[in-house]
């Protein structure tokens, strides 16, 4: 487990990304690159989520470009992504205080340059997965597996997002591609779905 550790941790820290403190940041996951790796692919996800809400700027949508700037600064912050996060709060600030014009002015040359760095990142991350450095397990935990199945028949994403992603903290010699399969329907809210699979491998 430990070797594994160690090759995830050479191929995110060989990596300069302008405007990140990736050591602070795996500071937060106790220096664990394998968490801090998922956990920086699904922010990813999140912040081109966002990004798509501030493509259009006007007063009729001036409100909803608010939020998003917001949680594109919470975020930010979150994973020390701090470039981001500070000419996001700066366009927060603008925002908050109806400067429409500053915005329309300083929202595009943000988008180029987060979309860049997301592509930078997403790159590590695609690289430390082709290194597959997860700890191996034969199976995913049947525990797991019954509370995925408990939370997706009570309809609790926020339960089932969780138990996906401890799920995903391992490679699986022999589950058939079933956490993958898992993962990507809790992303789709699939849980009819998912309930009926969990069925028919017995959890």
């Amino acid at each position: 487990m430990k070797a594994k550790s160690s090759a995830c941790n050479k191929v995110i820290s060989k990596h300069k990304l302008e405007g990140m403190d990736i050591t602070e940041g795996s500071k937060r996951y106790g220096g664990n690159m394998t968490i801090y790796a998922a956990v920086l692919q699904k922010y990813s996800k999140e912040i081109r989520s966002l990004l798509e809400n501030i493509k259009d700027i006007d007063e009729e949508r001036f409100y909803n470009y608010k939020i998003s700037i917001g949680k594109i600064k919470e975020v930010g912050f979150y994973i020390y992504a701090n470039h981001i996060a500070e000419t996001a709060k700066g366009l927060e600030y603008a925002a908050s205080n109806g400067e429409l014009g500053y915005v329309k002015m300083h929202t595009p040359p943000f988008l180029k340059t987060t979309n860049e760095f997301l592509d930078q990142l997403d790159a590590v991350l695609a690289e430390i997965k082709a290194t597959n450095c997860k700890p191996g397990k034969a199976k995913p935990a049947g525990d797991l597996l019954l509370k995925l199945h408990t939370a997706c028949s009570n309809y609790d994403v926020e339960e089932a997002d969780a138990i996906v992603e401890e799920l995903k903290k391992y490679r699986y010699y022999s589950d058939g591609g079933l956490v993958d399969w898992l993962y990507e329907n809790v992303e789709l809210t699939n849980f009819a779905q998912i309930e009926q699979k969990l069925k028919e491998v017995g959890a």
